[in-house]
């Protein structure tokens, strides 16, 4: 992609040039912008771009004084002139520094600045010969290049090739946050970043891995790279309001970890689901250790698995809640979804685990995270499942003694010590058998028997409530209605 930076002192104007042309699909990316020329060349020394777009008329440094700085830098520099003045004396000095197209605010059009781009994309190509205006050659797939990393000699190779050979180097990963916007262009990415690096005379390699940009550079140097990050960061937020956050592996020369290094960028670089105050997290040997503070996972999975099986919606997504939340760091989080697909994975005959592992670990908040677990588990067609012939017994032995100790405290978690069985299993095995969860089952039968006391006897409501089990004559009444679409006293009649 061709880089442009923007001049113009007016915000409204300089939205609008940012947002009323498709500059990728002409082979542009904006790269930087400024309000003034001071700013302006600053970001010109920082982004080099290759068209600088500006107004003439801005303090403390003019646009025409910017454009004679630059110029006396870098003669190959495309200059156009969007101006308020539309007078000789402005056009004539804007033409000593040979701008490309000179224009009026109040009388051009998108067509006129648009007729230009293709003559400058020419000329950008054919000065650069091996850019591509419609993807970076650089921006190659990483899985392609490096299809086995344990061939040192083909890494090696393709290190020298692009003047990362030996010595000490750094994996830089990005990842944006779309949770409340859709993501920037890999592209725009790439260009700041490499424009940035370069800027500093830091040889760096871009890939593409997982739908993520990941950069390869020859530095030893983390602090510098976070420092250009956080650059990256603030440019790609002003133009995409797409947070982008980065993570950084430990320095390494040795060829035969740059596998294990690129594991902790991306490591460090999801940490910015538990940190987004740290634009750039640096890995440490913390960032791989299990982590889930007071909570004993294997216990949660089994409650998880328990609500699940007993019809508790909102007990599941509590417990999600308490799992995902107890998380300390992504390698903790990667474990604990992990096991929560695993313990759910056998009853879905549609998904695979690893794919959908990869589908929650893309989410960029944990919010989001918990909601696609819990879609996706209360999506699962248990009743398709097959009955054990064996577990029908239990069944039985439950559904007998619901029905016959309707008044006592009954739980998936006494009924499943009854039987000798987990709660969990339990409930996939009567939700097998009866398609009902065991919670609803019991709700059912107190309703049903509530029903027949109502119809036969004179008792109080509230007695009845009590040889049903359910003490609270408000929850009683409560649940009746909800159950049967009236009161209690108005179906007694």
């Amino acid at each position: 992609m061709i880089p442009i930076m923007i001049v113009e002192d007016e915000f409204l104007v300089r939205l609008g040039l940012k947002s009323m042309i498709d500059w990728n699909s002409y082979g542009f990316t904006i790269v930087a912008d400024a309000s003034n020329g001071q700013e302006g060349f600053e970001l010109y020394e920082k982004h080099r771009p290759y068209l600088i777009i500006t107004d003439i008329r801005m303090a403390p440094v003019s646009g025409l004084e910017m454009m004679k700085k630059i110029r006396a830098i870098d003669p190959d520099v495309k200059f156009i002139i969007i101006s308020a003045y539309n007078d000789f004396d402005y056009a004539q000095q804007a033409i000593s520094c040979g701008v490309e197209l000179y224009l009026c605010k109040s009388t051009f059009k998108n067509e006129d600045l648009v007729s230009v781009l293709p003559r400058l994309a020419a000329s950008y190509n054919k000065k650069n010969p091996q850019s591509d205006t419609a993807l970076k050659p650089s921006l190659q797939s990483f899985d392609a290049v490096f299809p086995d990393l344990s061939a040192t000699d083909k890494i090696l190779t393709v290190l020298a090739e692009n003047g990362l050979g030996t010595g000490t180097h750094l994996w830089l990963a990005g990842r944006c946050d779309t949770s409340e916007h859709p993501a920037s262009n890999l592209s725009l990415q790439c260009t700041i970043l490499e424009n940035l690096l370069n800027h500093k005379g830091i040889p760096c390699q871009f890939f593409v891995r997982k739908d993520a940009l990941i950069c390869l550079v020859k530095i030893g140097d983390r602090e510098m790279l976070a420092q250009i990050a956080g650059e990256a960061h603030n440019t790609l937020l002003n133009y995409t309001l797409s947070p982008c956050y980065y993570g950084i592996s430990t320095p390494f020369e040795d060829i035969l970890k740059l596998s294990r290094a690129l594991s902790e960028a991306s490591c460090a670089c999801n940490e910015f689901l538990f940190d987004k105050d740290t634009v750039c997290h640096l890995f440490s040997p913390e960032n791989t250790t299990l982590n889930f503070g007071s909570l004993k996972l294997d216990t949660a999975i089994e409650e998880l698995m328990s609500t699940v099986f007993s019809g508790r919606q909102e007990e599941t997504l509590y417990t999600l809640q308490r799992i995902v939340f107890s998380c300390q760091n992504y390698r903790s989080l990667e474990y604990a979804l992990l096991s929560v697909i695993s313990s759910f994975i056998e009853y879905d005959s549609s998904n695979t685990l690893m794919p959908l592992l990869e589908r929650a670990l893309k989410k960029n908040d944990l919010t989001h995270i918990i909601l696609f677990l819990k879609d996706w588990i209360l999506t699962i067609p248990f009743l398709s499942m097959p009955v054990e012939d064996t577990a029908s017994k239990y069944v039985d032995t439950v559904i007998s003694y619901i029905k016959e100790h309707l008044e006592e405290r009954l739980s998936i978690q006494s009924l499943s010590s009854m039987v000798h069985l987990s709660p969990n299993y339990l409930g996939k095995i009567f939700f097998q058998k009866t398609g009902t969860f065991v919670h609803q089952y019991i709700t059912n039968c107190r309703m049903n028997k509530a029903c027949d006391l109502l119809r036969q006897t004179n008792l109080p409501i509230n007695a009845i409530g009590e040889m049903v089990g359910i003490a609270n004559p408000h929850y009683f009444s409560k649940l009746f209605r909800d159950t049967m679409g009236m009161s209690p006293s108005k179906y007694r009649g």
